[in-house]
């Protein structure tokens, strides 16, 4: 598994993981961030299933982030 972890004075840590429902099970954590959300594979899974009950034990909070992934990709359609 790639996994980065960055560590501060303060005790508190940044932890990279890769988009897999099976690899994300088991943390806890207090704040998720999700970016280019829109190309996860197995989205469903991983929002309801994996992110919530991550988030469930400290009820803190998910940021999701993306660019569209659409026909559309540089501006307003008309």
């Amino acid at each position: 598994m790639q996994r980065t972890v960055i560590w501060f004075k303060n005790g508190f840590q940044i932890v990279a993981l890769p988009n897999s429902p099976s690899l994300l099970h088991g943390y806890a954590a207090a704040e998720v961030l999700c970016d280019e959300a829109a190309f996860f594979q197995d989205d469903e899974l991983v929002f309801f299933s994996v992110l919530h009950a991550m988030l469930q034990t400290t009820d803190d909070m998910l940021i999701v982030s993306s660019t569209p992934w659409g026909k559309n990709r540089g501006g307003i359609s008309s």
